[in-house]
């Protein structure tokens, strides 16, 4: 898990831009909170879940951070949906509660539809990475 995390900043900050490693490695560790062992398509199947629930979370956070009242009927809708997740087990919850704090970490950086696809493609890059080391 180190390494998923380390390694992106490291690499970001030699090339000269550290919000892509950041966002990179949030990504990665994210997707490595969901993996909560167990057999391999158990571990697999959370953790694809993870990077795309993740995905999509940040690009939604990203624009729904411009507006105040979106981002509370959102925020209640995803807490509500994570909570629940827990009568599916273990695996399941832990992917909900992956989702809320993607959403949570991402929403006080608004940007627009273009930033929101950048920042998604980068949480994918970590994602894949986080499931790469794993």
């Amino acid at each position: 898990m180190t390494a998923a995390a380390a390694m992106p900043v490291l690499v970001s900050q030699a090339i000269g831009n550290p919000m892509a490693g950041a966002l990179v490695s949030l990504g990665a560790l994210l997707v490595s909170i969901a993996d909560q062992g167990g057999p391999f398509h158990y571990k697999a199947a959370a953790m694809v879940a993870a990077t795309g629930l993740v995905v999509l979370t940040g690009a939604v956070a990203t624009v729904a951070g411009n507006y105040t009242a979106l981002a509370i009927l959102l925020m209640f809708l995803i807490a509500t949906l994570a909570g629940m997740a827990a009568i599916y087990g273990n695996q399941t919850s832990t992917v909900g509660f992956v989702v809320l704090l993607a959403f949570l970490l991402l929403l006080p950086l608004p940007g627009t539809p273009g930033e929101a696809l950048e920042r998604a493609g980068l949480l994918f890059a970590g994602g894949a990475w986080g499931l790469a080391l794993s």
